[in-house]
């Protein structure tokens, strides 16, 4: 089957031609995004999204591309992680190791009738409901505090 040629509407309603092979490429380099991708045809992103909503082919060549890129960043992230770079090997444990008990933790500081305790927390397992609820909680009950204020021994 020949690559057919479509036109595809450009921005001010002009017209631009775009082949499949054309389409892949702009897929290709643009790692599967979509906006990048138009912009590289001179297309709108309606119009290339249209193009791979008609298409199937050229849909499952987007995910490919998009997956694609996904395996080299993470490819990237455990190079440094195997560098022993910090920054990587924290952020893989608090994103891919919740169930170890690697989740995002909250340190709590509370004051209270000169007893002062650390409490830590894992806001990770509230509900967007429940953290609402804990952030007016939190408003209602800490005061704005001052460098010149102090507790008391």
């Amino acid at each position: 089957m020949t690559d057919e040629i479509v036109p595809e509407k450009k921005k001010r309603k002009q017209w631009v031609m775009t082949s499949k092979d054309q389409v892949k490429e702009a897929l290709r380099a643009n790692h599967g995004l979509i906006e990048p991708s138009a912009n590289y045809l001179g297309i709108t992103r309606a119009c290339l999204q249209d193009r791979l909503y008609r298409n199937p082919d050229l849909r499952l060549f987007q995910q490919e591309c998009a997956e694609a890129a996904k395996d080299h960043v993470t490819s990237k992230l455990f190079e440094n992680i195997d560098k022993n770079h910090e920054g990587a090997i924290e952020f893989y444990l608090r994103t891919q190791a919740r169930d170890r008990g690697f989740g995002e933790a909250s340190l709590i500081n509370v004051n209270q009738n000169n007893l002062q305790a650390n409490i830590d927390v894992d806001l990770s397992k509230l509900s967007t409901e429940e953290l609402e609820n804990l952030n007016g909680y939190l408003e209602k009950i800490t005061k704005p505090s001052t460098s010149s204020e102090r507790i008391s021994e």
